[in-house]
């Protein structure tokens, strides 16, 4: 019997593990259908774990990208390269924090421009948890300043989990209990980086904000009340829950209809 279980987890884990390999360092990109870049939140490593089938994508984002997996078998999965500092790294030099952030943004910006090339016709697809979300919460803002009307043509949505960036009035999607209120990252600017460039109504209805109440990354304010339960929400949710599956599937049907669309 205990034979049986342990061929059972191992066939399991062999199956997740096919639905989001880890990264090949050097591999030529393939011109899927849809390609998913993932970021992590601060501290999970760059060259993954267990929670993650050593893919880099941090476990709540790794999550996220096998639902879209399951629906969408044949999209690419990158994980975001950037430090991802710990917390411990924001709490003694804000500015290294944030200055690997900014290097999380500039990485996906320069791999959305090289699809673009590459793989002209490839639907992009952005999911993060925490830093990582605040990563993708900037390379669409950045987008949008910029007037790169190409690269956010292709983006069929963005996930943002636990965002620190989070502005719950600016027309983003929200999911999950927090409706109100606004990021840690939003209310020092001057020290985050964070950004007011606003999103338009095209853009903003494709990004997908997940916030549960008594999270205080995405809710600083704590405009949306307390916690419904004890314990540290921002660390404890967002794996796979209803609203981030609720999200994931908004974003596919996006993705499905611009393929669609294309043929």
């Amino acid at each position: 019997m205990r034979f049986g279980r342990v061929v059972l987890v191992a066939s399991v884990m062999a199956a997740v593990s096919a639905i989001v390999p880890a990264p090949t360092a050097g591999a030529a990109p393939a011109c899927a259908p849809v390609l998913v870049l993932g970021a992590r939140g601060s501290g999970e490593p760059q060259s993954g774990s267990a929670s993650d089938a050593g893919s880099g994508l941090g476990q709540k984002t790794y999550d996220a990208a096998v639902l879209l997996r399951q629906r969408i078998p044949g999209a690419s999965v990158e994980s975001v390269q950037y430090p991802a500092a710990s917390m411990a790294v924001l709490a003694a030099d804000t500015s290294a924090y944030f200055g690997g952030l900014e290097q999380g943004v500039s990485w996906t910006r320069e791999r959305i421009a090289r699809s673009g090339t590459e793989c002209p016709g490839q639907r992009i697809v952005l999911m993060g948890y925490s830093q990582g979300a605040m990563v993708m919460h900037r390379v669409v803002q950045d987008l949008v300043a910029a007037g790169d009307t190409a690269a956010l043509s292709r983006i069929d949505g963005a996930v943002l989990m636990g965002d620190g960036d989070r502005d719950a009035s600016d027309g983003i999607r929200a999911w999950g209990s927090a409706r109100k209120g606004t990021g840690l990252a939003r209310q020092f600017p001057s020290l985050s980086g964070a950004r007011s460039t606003a999103l338009p109504r095209s853009v903003a209805r494709r990004v997908q904000s997940v916030c549960d109440r008594g999270d205080t990354v995405c809710d600083a304010t704590g405009a949306s009340g307390p916690a419904r339960t004890p314990g540290d929400v921002h660390t404890r949710h967002y794996t796979a829950t209803k609203p981030v599956r609720g999200a994931v599937d908004v974003v596919v049907r996006n993705a499905r209809a611009s393929l669609r669309s294309a043929r």
